[in-house]
């Protein structure tokens, strides 16, 4: 067995060996690791030139995590080694690989992504501006920054709903100011506030990380697939006159943020603490990039129960929940009016008291609910406006036709 420890060759104890747990990330979101190696430090200079005099007071080596290779016949393994115990005879380390190094390294533990001074989410608008060049995707508006047909805003400012107040943000209302049959922003909302793309969060939020922590970053692996054009939806309304977008972040330091973000797009970010850059790749990007693996030599076998109940703590990463709110507000039934009338079958109806008059007997009955009519919207052309069937019971004196 050949072990380098800081591209050094480091010395075991002949007859050394070790248990090695190798796990699978897509599972558990950690890969693999030992348990304790122990080198030996008295009287064996290479393993001191490599970690020093660790147990002297005016040691000043101040690293560790090391770089780590290990090979023996067919197996490779490269990482890093964690110091977990030490004396003036030995130290002790613990390998890690891949996403096991994490739990070593809390640097990014302490930058939370709603503190990050991030852009402005406002932009000023013209009463004669097109609402089109403000939602954009986020490759159309790249190509119209680098022909100069456009700027890149990093945002889509479309009309939205505050989920608790109901009141509409960024509305747009016809107009022929322009021409006939267009829309623009009212003129009383020169400002609005847009939804940044999600990719244009994560930038913000690696930029700060290069700025405090000196890492690099490559995203083109999230900028040449769909989630390019994801947004976030959530903003603060003007008034709150808080216009950065970190304010409508959650308080989640950036490893949470990483996190979050490889089980929403079923992807990795690749951390390299030691060359300070950090990448992302799709799982099943990575899943085709693997070699098949034979199993020979069997020496051993038992059984396991497969399920997928949700309960389970060792689910499969993509299968993990994700939870979305519902809007709980009294507009929200008045939002939901034009889905509505997309969905359902409408008979037509000419004056009040034809369709009145015709829907009368439909409300009083004793009947199954089995004609169409109760199934239906009905549109009014008199009147403009859509009604449903309000049926009563057939006792009940007070009986209102239609709403």
């Amino acid at each position: 067995m050949v072990i380098l420890i800081n591209h050094q060759l480091a010395t075991l104890k002949q007859g050394t060996s070790f248990d090695f747990i190798s796990e699978n990330s897509f599972f558990t979101g950690a890969d693999s690791y030992s348990l304790s190696i122990s080198f030996p430090l008295k009287g064996c200079p290479q393993n001191i030139a490599i970690f020093g005099h660790l147990y002297r007071k005016d040691c000043d080596f101040t690293d560790t995590i090391l770089d780590c290779e290990i090979h023996d016949k067919n197996f490779h393994k490269s990482g890093v080694v964690s110091i977990v115990e030490l004396s003036d005879t030995e130290v002790k380390v613990q390998f890690l690989e891949g996403r096991s190094k994490r739990n070593y390294y809390t640097t990014m533990d302490d930058i939370y992504i709603n503190e990050i001074q991030m852009r402005s989410a406002w932009v000023e608008v013209g009463p004669y501006d097109n609402p089109g060049m403000y939602m954009k995707t986020y490759h159309q508006q790249k190509e119209d920054q680098q022909t100069g047909e456009g700027q890149y805003f990093g945002f889509v400012f479309m009309p939205w709903v505050n989920n608790t107040s109901g009141n509409v943000q960024n509305d747009m209302v016809p107009t022929t100011r322009v021409g006939e049959g267009t829309i623009n922003f009212k003129d009383q909302e020169p400002t609005v506030v847009g939804f940044p793309f999600l990719i244009e969060v994560i930038k913000q939020v690696l930029d700060e990380v290069n700025y405090q922590l000196g890492y690099t970053f490559d995203l083109s692996a999230i900028e040449n697939s769909q989630f390019a054009d994801c947004i976030v939806c959530n903003a603060l309304p003007i008034p709150w006159e808080l216009p950065n977008l970190n304010y409508a972040l959650p308080h989640w330091s950036v490893t949470e943020f990483l996190e979050q973000l490889e089980l929403f797009m079923c992807g990795q970010f690749d951390i390299d603490e030691i060359g300070k850059h950090i990448s992302f790749s799709f799982n099943k990007d990575i899943l085709s990039a693997q070699q098949t693996v034979e199993l020979k030599n069997v020496t051993d076998t038992h059984t396991v129960e497969v399920t997928d109940k949700l309960d389970v703590d060792n689910t499969y990463i993509e299968q993990s929940n994700m939870a979305y709110q519902d809007c709980d507000h009294q507009m929200w039934k008045f939002y939901s009016c034009p889905w509505a009338i997309k969905q359902m079958p409408v008979v037509n109806w000419n004056t009040m008291s034809s369709m009145i008059n015709t829907l009368r007997q439909y409300c009083r009955t004793t009947e199954d609910y089995t004609h169409s009519y109760y199934k239906s919207l009905h549109y009014c052309r008199e009147s403009e406006t859509y009604f449903v069937l309000v049926c009563h019971d057939v006792y009940e004196s007070h009986t209102q036709t239609t709403r």
